[in-house]
């Protein structure tokens, strides 16, 4: 395959040019071209009938530094083992993953019973035919991608690239928004052992551990130590989380005295969001590995799944076609909230917000029958809206059942969805024009 890439406006092939030769015996690559003004080249040769053996070389040039500079790496390996040298200090490492001691490759799905790794298709190449002319994109996790507009309900093909290709037919549904389930579920803290997460320190800690107030950090549990370590720290020029070395312990008192209302926390590994709840964490030094951790499974919910769920009430947080549109319409600096009821706000019961569900859409639906929908990719919800928790009519009566009001009647917020028991599920919409 030859390619050739050309800024808009610009000279043929001044990006990139190169091709890319893929036979039963190897491999070759070629790309050259400028980045920013920079001149830059990368050739690669692979000689290889198969993964168990070969042989290659890769050389790169770049003025980056200001002087041209060229490495050059030349390698070789075999079922048992790999080498590569840039001429003065070769490397040998082993291939044989009983030896490895840990992996730094990518994240995997795995059978937790047997180990055996799942494979996961996360989306598929299609194609759109619209007056003769067919176009090709991908349909993926984050939505679809295609060089044109293809209307609602439109037929695309799923390709399968056999020999010949193959061809499935579906009608495209696009959506306002995205319907999520979350479901929790309760582990202990000992199965956060080791595992990282990211922290926001809304108070400072003593000289035990490097926090600040308003800070964001990394932490991890020691379930052997039976303590929590600070391992990163944000940086608030760069975003990045930053490590730190060697981590620092914490004592329990001092992270129980600076949660009294509970400990939360994000962690991929872990699911998501998470958190342990204040009384439980006021109970850390003396409970440590068997203090109950709430975390969340979470799942989409299709359109052809709405009419199990039914009707839906929101608290806090609870966005209307109305307040959307105004947001939306408000110029910046200026803002208008897209919800009823913002934040964590106590509300009665009768500020409750109702909502049904369109299957035939996909589509969450206010009081007003207007779908909830947020188009836009600039202004003041540029990076979309996303609602407050909702939760099913059951649920709901659960809720009201549960909480103990005082003196003065009932008032809520979405932190009472915490009252449904561990198992129960809630949902939250989220809507806008980024993919």
């Amino acid at each position: 395959m030859d390619y050739c890439a050309t800024q808009t406006g610009g000279a043929a092939c001044v990006v990139d040019k190169g091709f890319i030769n893929a036979t039963t015996s190897g491999l070759a690559f070629f790309s050259g071209g400028t980045r920013n003004g920079i001149p830059e080249l990368t050739e690669l040769q692979l000689n290889a009938t198969s993964s168990a053996a070969g042989s290659g070389v890769m050389q790169a040039t770049n003025s980056r530094t200001g002087t041209q500079v060229t490495t050059t790496f030349a390698f070789a390996f075999n079922a048992g083992n790999f080498v590569r040298t840039d001429g003065v200090a070769p490397q040998c490492f082993d291939r044989l993953a009983t030896n490895a001691e840990e992996s730094v490759w990518r994240y995997g799905l795995y059978d937790a019973t047997t180990g055996a790794q799942i494979t996961r298709k996360s989306g598929f190449p299609i194609e759109y035919t619209a007056a003769g002319v067919t176009s090709n994109g991908y349909v993926g996790y984050n939505g679809m991608w295609m060089p044109v507009a293809v209307p609602n309900g439109a037929t695309v093909n799923q390709i399968t690239y056999t020999n010949p290709p193959t061809k499935t037919p579906y009608t495209l549904l696009q959506t306002g928004g995205k319907l999520m389930k979350y479901t929790t579920a309760t582990k202990t803290l000992a199965a956060l052992n080791k595992i990282t997460f990211w922290y926001f320190a809304q108070a400072s800690m003593p000289t035990t551990a490097p926090m600040t107030a308003n800070s964001q950090y990394e932490l991890y549990w020691d379930d052997a130590l039976k303590q929590f370590f600070v391992s990163g720290q944000q940086n608030p020029n760069t975003g990045n989380m930053e490590p730190i070395t060697p981590v620092v312990p914490v004592a329990n008192a001092d992270m129980a005295a600076a949660n009294p209302w509970g400990l939360f926390g994000w962690s991929e590994m872990m699911g998501g969001q998470f958190g342990i709840k204040g009384p439980d964490f006021i109970l850390l030094a003396t409970n440590l590995s068997t203090t109950p951790v709430l975390t969340q499974m979470q799942d989409i919910v299709y359109p052809s799944q709405f009419a199990v769920i039914g009707g839906l009430t929101c608290i806090n947080d609870c966005p209307t076609a109305a307040l959307i549109s105004a947001s939306n319409a408000a110029v910046p600096p200026a803002q208008i909230t897209p919800f009823i009821n913002q934040g964590w706000t106590a509300v009665s019961q009768a500020s409750f917000v109702p909502y049904t569900l369109d299957p035939a859409t996909g589509n969450l639906i206010d009081a007003a029958l207007a779908p909830v929908v947020s188009a836009v990719i600039t202004g003041n919800n540029a990076n979309g809206v996303r609602g407050g928790r909702m939760v099913n009519t059951t649920d709901l009566a659960t809720i009201i059942r549960t909480k103990v009001c005082g003196a003065n009647g009932c008032s809520y917020t979405q932190q009472d969805v915490d009252l449904l028991p561990a198992g129960s599920s809630y949902y939250v919409w989220e809507t806008g024009g980024q993919p």
